[in-house]
C-alpha cells in the first residue's frame, strides 16, 4: 500500500509522524512518503530547526521515507489565502499530493484535513485525519474548519487520546475511529535506568503553561530538606520563561541543583532520561492541557522505568491509576508536590516499586509496538 502523510504545521521529522507512524508503516511493508510545507526559501527542517535539505531540493530520502516539500508563498495576499486553504501554495500542495499517487493520504492538522478532502475528491484514495491535539475544544480557525467543513465529510479519524476521539465521534457518529497513543518507540528501551543517584526530571521544553512557576516553588522547598538534590530539564527554556528561571536560580542559589540539557534530537532524549529516577508532569489547569494528553513524557518516563508524579490531568491520571506507576497531586500546590517528592526521596522501597510498575506497564501495554499494530489494523479497516 502506498501512503502519503500530509502536514502543514509539523516538521516532516515530527516524533509521531516520522519516528512512530511513518517508520512503522514502512516496516509493515508500506511505501511511505511525507508531504510537508517548506519555508519560502525551500528549506525543510527537523524538530530542532536543523535544515534537512541543504541544497533546497524538494525531495529527499530519510531512513527509507521519501520527504517532499512545497514552498510557502511570500506576500500578504497569498498568506491570507493560505490560512483559508486557498492560494498558490495549496494549489501546488494538492497537485504534488496527486502526483505522488498514494492509496491513502494521512493528514495531521485540521488545515490539512480540509486539503486532504480536496485531494480525495480528485483521486480514488482513502483519507485519514489524525487529531494530535484537542482542537475540537478551542475557538480557533482550526476548530471552525474541522467542525464545519471537515467533520461531516470525514470517514476515518485517529486521535491521540480518548477525550478527543470520543468528542469527534459525537460530532460524527459514522466515523471509523481509533486511539493511537504517543507511546515511546523501541529504541527508548535501549536506555534502561542504571544510575543509583536520584535525579528528578521534566522532559520537554519548560513553558509557564507546563508548570514552570510551580516547579520553581517546589524546588525552593525541596532545597531546605535536600540541599544537594538534582533536577534535570530535558529540553530547553526559552524567552520569558528563561529570564524568569535564571532570575530564580540566582535568587535561591539553585545553580548546583538544576541542569538544562538544551534541545535534544529525539534519539538523544532517552539517554538523558535514563539516569533519572522521578519524572514530573506539572501542566497548568487550562482547557488545552486538561483535555489533552496523555503527554509524550508520561510514556517516555514509563518506558525507561521512572516513578511519575503528576498534577491531575484526566487522561494522564487514568493511566497512572490504572498502572499504579506514580502519584497524583490533586491540587497544584507546591507543598503537596514537594511532599510527594520528599516521600520518594526518603523511601527508596516506595520509589523502586513505582519504577517497577512503570516498566511493567510499558512492557505489557503502553509501548509503541502495541500502538503500531493498532495503526496497522486501522489501515486495514479504512472506509
Amino acid at each position: 500500500m502506498k501512503v502519503c502523510m500530509i502536514t502543514s504545521l509539523h516538521s516532516p521529522k515530527d516524533d509521531r509522524i516520522f519516528f512512530k507512524q511513518a517508520i512503522s508503516l514502512k516496516n509493515f511493508g508500506f511505501q511511505v512518503s511525507i508531504l510537508c510545507l517548506a519555508d519560502e526559501n525551500g528549506k525543510m527542517k527537523d524538530m530542532s530547526g536543523n535544515v534537512l535539505n541543504a541544497n533546497n531540493q524538494l525531495q529527499i530520502e530519510v531512513d527509507g521515507i521519501q520527504i517532499y516539500g512545497v514552498k510557502k508563498q511570500s506576500g500578504i495576499f497569498q498568506k491570507i489565502l493560505h490560512k483559508i486553504g486557498k492560494g498558490k501554495c495549496w494549489q501546488s500542495f494538492i497537485e504534488k499530493a496527486i502526483a505522488i499517487n498514494a492509496e491513502v493520504y494521512h493528514a495531521h492538522e485540521p488545515q490539512t484535513a480540509f486539503i486532504g478532502l480536496k485531494i480525495q475528491k480528485k483521486t480514488d484514495a482513502k483519507f485519514i485525519y489524525d487529531a494530535h491535539e484537542p482542537w475540537i475544544f478551542s475557538r480557533s480557525i482550526k476548530e471552525w474548519i474541522l467542525k464545519k467543513l471537515c467533520l461531516p465529510k470525514l470517514k476515518n479519524i485517529i486521535s491521540a487520546n480518548q477525550i478527543t476521539g470520543q468528542s469527534l465521534l459525537k460530532e460524527n457518529p459514522n466515523l471509523n475511529t481509533e486511539v493511537i497513543y504517543n507511546c515511546s518507540p523501541s529504541f527508548f528501551t535501549n536506555h534502561q535506568k542504571e544510575n543509583t543517584e536520584v535525579i528528578i526530571c521534566h522532559e520537554g521544553s519548560l513553558w509557564f503553561n507546563r508548570g514552570l512557576k510551580l516547579i520553581v516553588e517546589v524546588l525552593v522547598i525541596l532545597k531546605k530538606t535536600f540541599p544537594n538534590f538534582k533536577f534535570r530539564i530535558i529540553g530547553e527554556v526559552y524567552a520569558k520563561e528563561k529570564i524568569y528561571l535564571e532570575s530564580k536560580i540566582k535568587e535561591y542559589n539553585l545553580e548546583n541543583n538544576i541542569e538544562i540539557t538544551g534541545w535534544l534530537t529525539y534519539k538523544e532524549v532517552p539517554k538523558a532520561i535514563a539516569d533519572c529516577s522521578i519524572g514530573i508532569i506539572t501542566n497548568t489547569n487550562e482547557k488545552r492541557n486538561t483535555l489533552a494528553g496523555p503527554p509524550n513524557k508520561l510514556f517516555n518516563y514509563m518506558t525507561i522505568g521512572l516513578a511519575v508524579i503528576s498534577v491531575d490531568l484526566p487522561a494522564t491520571t487514568q493511566i497512572i491509576r490504572e498502572t499504579n506507576c506514580g502519584i497524583i497531586i490533586k491540587k497544584r500546590n507546591p507543598q503537596l508536590l514537594s511532599s510527594a517528592l520528599i516521600k520518594l526521596l526518603n523511601d527508596k522501597a516506595a520509589l523502586s516499586l513505582l519504577q517497577h510498575k512503570s516498566s511493567i506497564a510499558a512492557e505489557e501495554k503502553y509501548n509503541w509496538e502495541s500502538e503500531a499494530n493498532k495503526l496497522f489494523q486501522f489501515y486495514r479497516s479504512l472506509k
